[in-house]
């Protein structure tokens, strides 16, 4: 999405924020925990507003040619604390519905 200008690990810090929003959406990360990830990734320069530069269908598109992906369906990996995977039949990534990611990446830009 950024033609490769963007540091490896900095992507990963803003496609965490945006798996700990989704956790937290779905009920699976309490949103105190979420507060605490967010502060923890601000120390490293990651700042959810900073994704506003990104449109949301494109970053979707995107996410469609991700390895973890299985039958057609986006996964992502949960949390359901810091440091702790939501781990469901032994799948460590789940599919989530485009309008979930959508609502998390929409709720933390604003």
């Amino acid at each position: 999405a950024t033609g490769y200008e963007m540091l490896h690990g900095i992507a990963v810090g803003y496609g965490m924020l945006v798996e700990c929003k989704i956790s937290e959406l779905l009920g699976i990360l309490p949103s105190t925990a979420f507060e605490t990830i967010c502060k923890t990734l601000q120390h490293f320069g990651i700042y959810g507003e900073d994704l506003s530069v990104f449109v949301i269908k494109e970053i979707i598109a995107i996410t469609k040619h991700d390895k973890k992906n299985r039958n057609n369906n986006v996964r992502y990996v949960l949390l359901k604390e810091p440091g702790k995977v939501y781990v469901k039949q032994r799948s460590y990534a789940h599919a989530v519905p485009d309008v979930i990611v959508r609502e998390a990446f929409e709720s933390i830009i604003a």
